[in-house]
């Protein structure tokens, strides 16, 4: 959804206007969107005329605005961040980024006001379903506080295909996380901790890129929070930094970021056309906001050598009329909102960072039905967002990102721009329409998770470039999202692109979403995406791959000898319940990268907390398979009833492990940072020369298996066996004689006693 810009605004008093209200700090970017739209001068033109009849002394337009006025107030209750809006106007970014994450005010996850539990174990754990092509699954992040991590993204080494880095958002700390893996994902280093910027308390929204010479650059948004002066009072935004950190040793450490933009909070004097046609200049305050960057790098066309670096992010600007119906009171009422697509490019490494050319601004708000007059304003909102980059083998640089149109945000139909620059982002064609579909749902009938319409692209080999998204299928009302794939084509800024294909051949009304594409050096296309096929209810999601070797003319993927078009990659599947509080928030996006004889995928993974409290990992898979986890016993045989030491290699660092000898179930310990773990344990009491399966497994579902050996002499246990039941024999015999002399010696004392007795 779009974000707009935080105020901690103050309605202060004042003894005069000045059209010098605000002191714009040093560095502050005075260059915001034009107020251009029709709309908004009609609305400013209407405040305007208010504001004079109001000082005249009418009483209903004064009683207007300070209605507006008392309403503004209302969201700036004692400088405190905006909490609602007139007309969804002021809506704050803050709330927004912290409610679709689940996050109170503190910035931690909530559900109903609780905090998420500690992560914890147990002896249920999730039974794992071999994917038919794919490696088991990984959990490539681990708990540091609240555990919860998701949003990854994934880049490979173009010098090493076994060196992956992946980076994720991890609620456990102020931090931007890195793990990086140099045997292809079976095993991962512990999280490096990237450094936001300064003054940052939060960061998201993350993206890396793997360039030549193990250099390495990771791309995020860091919230902080930045002062002002304005009218003549000290207040605050929401600050929203673009930020790019470098590793020059393939990940392992990272550099302090450079900001490549920052958002502002300015005052500028918007010259208003009057029926007259004199022009004067009345004040408005403009606050922006930066979100959703994405990163790409490839070779400079003129020096193909090296590398230019490209960041893409959605700048949102919020616009303010500030009038004075009441003297001495200033009010602030809305009266634009825009958005625009913003490229921003460095051929130093990310040292420094130049403007491409300008994308022209999109009014986010496509109509107002009522009168400022009346106090009534429905606004449909239209959002531009979702931007992505690609950098083909020539240098030549796409742009693409997705536009909710006029008819509303989620709502209608939607479309997918693509532009593409052959001079670094100096110049831009003209944006082509890669695609108008029926718009996705911002959540889907059976998920409670946010599935943005963003869109993902790769560029070809041969001057290719693919664009994947999701979208309604119109033959199917039932089902709220499927995805798709386009290929573009062309020369000279002149893109053709092909109807959509679809991709997923589920024969379910279930949801597909966050698809991911990527293309190998050979040229192949990778794409794979979240799906609920699986799932009768429509919740649990596992993660689905296709592949096509053709330029995306066809599609599929070869199982054991059978062609399927799409095939399961996921042993497990994750329930959005069971990774977030309500379910809400699982990220935006997944990541693939593939080489010409691998393909790697990261997702968002809930299976931790199917047994447990909330809990979501970074999953990994690959299509080669890994080694499964193994144990030794020591000794490995001997006699029954036997303490004996158990060691396990190849599970999950840093977690549970349990160990079962026959039905008895025990913990065995947490496993190192390795993934290694030991106990003991007792073998039972069994017949000899036979065997005791010992199993092993961790809480993800990893499992290995060994057995125990009972040593000794089968025929000297037959025979102690048979002179023990002879034994038993003779002493029942034994037993039986002696019990009936003594039944006839009681039977003879009776008759004796009782002769004894008559006599007498």
């Amino acid at each position: 959804m779009r974000k707009v810009a935080a105020l901690l605004l103050i309605l202060v008093s004042a003894t005069s206007v000045s059209p010098a209200f605000a002191d714009t700090p040093e560095g502050a970017d005075p260059a915001f969107s034009p107020l251009s739209d029709s709309t908004t001068h009609r609305r400013a033109l209407m405040l305007y005329e208010l504001e004079q009849r109001a000082s005249a002394g009418d009483t209903d337009a004064l009683n207007t605005l300070t209605s507006m006025g008392n309403k503004i107030k209302e969201m700036f209750p004692n400088g405190s961040l905006v909490r609602d809006a007139w007309s969804n106007a002021l809506q704050v970014a803050v709330d927004d980024w912290r409610n679709r994450r689940g996050l109170n005010e503190s910035g931690l996850p909530r559900d109903n006001s609780a905090q998420l539990p500690a992560a914890a174990g147990g002896g249920l754990v999730p039974y794992r379903n071999p994917a038919p092509a794919f490696s088991r699954n990984i959990l490539v992040t681990r708990d540091e506080g609240t555990p919860v991590q998701n949003e990854p993204y994934l880049c490979v080494d173009p010098e090493d295909s076994k060196h992956l880095i992946v980076v994720s958002h991890n609620y456990g700390y102020n931090a931007a996380p890195a793990e990086v893996s140099f045997d292809g994902g079976e095993t991962w280093t512990t999280a490096r901790h990237v450094p936001i910027s300064e003054q940052a308390i939060f960061s998201g929204d993350p993206v890396v890129s793997c360039a030549r010479g193990e250099k390495a650059y990771y791309n995020f948004m860091s919230l902080g929070q930045t002062d002002y002066m304005l009218l003549n009072q000290a207040v605050s935004i929401l600050r929203s930094d673009i930020a790019v950190s470098a590793s020059w040793d393939g990940g392992m450490a990272w550099q302090q970021p450079s900001v490549v933009d920052t958002n502002h909070l300015g005052l500028e004097e918007y010259p208003l056309e009057l029926p007259d046609g004199s022009v004067i200049d009345v004040p408005v305050i403009a606050a922006s906001f930066l979100d959703k960057p994405w990163m790409s790098l490839g070779p400079n066309p003129d020096d193909p050598e090296k590398d230019m670096l490209y960041v893409s992010y959605t700048k949102f600007v919020d616009y303010f009329y500030v009038t004075q119906p009441i003297p001495g009171i200033y009010l602030l009422i809305f009266l634009q909102a825009t958005s625009e697509i913003v490229i921003r490019s460095s051929a130093d490494g990310g040292k420094t960072w130049q403007d491409t050319a300008a994308m022209q601004p999109v009014p986010a708000i496509s109509d107002v039905i009522g009168t400022i007059n009346a106090g009534v304003a429905e606004i449909t909102w239209r959002t531009i967002q979702g931007s992505q980059l690609a950098v083909a083998d020539d240098g030549t640089v796409y742009a693409a990102w997705y536009d909710s149109l006029a008819d509303g945000y989620s709502m209608g139909k939607a479309r997918y721009y693509v532009v593409e620059s052959s001079d670094t982002g100096k110049t831009w064609s003209e944006p082509t329409v890669a695609a108008e579909v029926l718009e996705t749902q911002r959540n889907s009938r059976s998920a409670p998770f946010r599935a943005p319409g963003n869109p993902a692209m790769a560029a070809g080999r041969n001057g290719e470039v693919y664009l994947a998204f999701p979208a309604r299928t119109p033959s199917k009302p039932e089902d709220d999202s499927d995805v798709y794939f386009v290929r573009g084509e062309g020369s000279n800024g002149r893109l053709a692109f092909n109807e959509p294909v679809l991709i997923n051949q589920d024969d379910t009304n279930n949801v597909q979403f966050f698809p991911a594409i990527t293309v190998s050096p050979d040229g192949a296309i990778h794409m794979m995406w979240g799906d609920a096929r699986d799932d009768p209810a429509g919740l649990k999601y596992n993660i689905y791959y296709s592949k096509s070797d053709n330029r995306g003319d066809t599609w599929g993927f070869d199982v054991r000898g059978i062609h399927e078009p799409d095939t399961r990659v996921t042993d497990f599947p994750s329930n959005p319940n069971k990774g977030f509080p309500g379910g809400r928030f699982i990220g935006d996006y997944f990541g693939i990268a593939a080489t010409d004889s691998e393909v790697y995928m990261v997702w968002t993974d809930t299976r931790l907390g199917e047994y447990g409290p909330f809990n979501s990992k970074i999953g990994f898979s690959r299509r080669r398979a890994m080694q499964s986890p193994s144990a030794v016993l020591n000794p490995s045989s001997g006699p029954a009833g036997k303490s004996i030491a158990v060691q396990a290699y190849g599970f999950q660092p840093d977690m549970s492990v349990f160990v079962q000898v026959g039905s008895d179930i025990a913990f065995c310990g947490r496993t190192s940072d390795s993934g290694t773990v030991e106990c003991n344990a007792v073998m039972p009491f069994m017949a000899p020369e036979q065997s005791q399966q010992v199993i092993l497994f961790d809480e993800s579902g990893n499992v290995a298996t060994t057995s125990y050996f009972v040593e000794g002499d089968k025929s000297t246990a037959d025979s102690t066996q048979d002179n023990a039941l002879a034994n038993f024999a003779v002493g029942i015999g034994i037993g039986a004689v002696l019990g009936l002399a003594l039944s006839a010696f009681m039977i003879l004392v009776f008759f004796v006693f009782r002769r004894r007795t008559s006599t007498s």
